[in-house]
């Protein structure tokens, strides 16, 4: 059987990509960052707006996954009045039948302020009161992808790499 793939989701500045690239640490799994394939196309390519590059680096994301047949860590943002159904046609295009998530809870206050004390790359939304309140907004939509099993991470606090890993083993042996 082939293994799953982990998705680790939740508002952006939830703290997807510190506790994605501890659990690809941890687990030795690769790591497939939305958020790393757009800034490099953004960079690289120029010229190209924030919608494409946004779109652009999906896809690329689940093409890139489609050749992990260990399976690997996929880290992204999906707005829950935008982004209905992208996981589910990513991960099909990729041919992983299987996946487990990690959801990042952070309440909307909380990731807003987090992401307007970072300077972000120019692939992302400034941090103007539009995206911020687009933040706090989202965190009350937020839920599970419902693509298969999928555990709550509270991330306003240290997070237990080993209790998330333990689940991730448990969940991917009840996996078909």
């Amino acid at each position: 059987m082939r293994n799953p793939a982990v998705l680790v989701t939740g508002l952006p500045a939830s703290g997807k990509s510190t506790l994605a690239r501890s659990l690809s640490r941890t687990l030795g799994m690769p790591l497939l960052s939305k958020d790393v394939v757009k800034e490099s196309l953004f960079s690289t390519l120029g010229g190209l707006d924030r919608a494409q590059v946004s779109k652009a680096a999906n896809d690329l994301v689940w093409a890139l996954l489609r050749d992990c047949p260990g399976g690997a860590l996929v880290e992204i943002w999906l707005d829950p009045r935008r982004d209905a159904g992208i996981a589910a046609e990513g991960l099909a295009r990729a041919g992983a039948r299987d996946a487990l998530e990690v959801m990042c809870v952070c309440p909307g206050d909380i990731a807003a302020q987090r992401y307007s004390a970072r300077t972000r790359h120019a692939a992302h939304l400034p941090a103007d009161e539009v995206t911020l309140q687009r933040i706090r907004d989202s965190a009350e939509l937020m839920r599970p992808l419902g693509l298969g099993p999928a555990l709550a991470v509270d991330t306003t606090r240290p997070v237990d790499i080993d209790r998330i890993t333990r689940w991730l083993s448990a969940s991917a042996g009840h996996l078909t």
